[in-house]
């Protein structure tokens, strides 16, 4: 079992056009190998720790896979609400302290 600890986290949560290969606009969204000419957007969400330089994780979701992801994960709020509530939730968990419910 592995042992929790509490940790200080630096949270960026970030939504702009395209992936993280520098590119974004006229991306094939549907996988049929044709640019379809919309821009697809993504939510990126990096996590560290300034104590700790070996403590980062990252994450990023387009737009088109939230849909999915919304769907197998039965979420409530759509693309363009998911970063203030993911924030909202980040910080409901700090106001918790040590509460295990949360």
């Amino acid at each position: 079992r592995a042992k929790e600890r509490r940790i200080d986290a630096r949270v960026r949560v970030m939504v702009g056009a395209g992936s993280g290969d520098g590119g974004g606009e006229g991306k094939d969204v549907d996988g049929d190998g044709a640019n379809n000419g919309v821009a697809s957007r993504t939510l990126r969400v990096h996590v560290s720790c300034d104590d700790d330089p070996f403590f980062y994780h990252a994450m990023e979701v387009r737009e088109e896979d939230y849909a999915r992801l919304r769907s197998e994960q039965r979420l409530v709020v759509d693309f363009d609400a998911f970063p203030r509530a993911l924030v909202g939730l980040l910080r409901a968990c700090d106001g918790a302290g040590g509460n295990k419910d949360v």
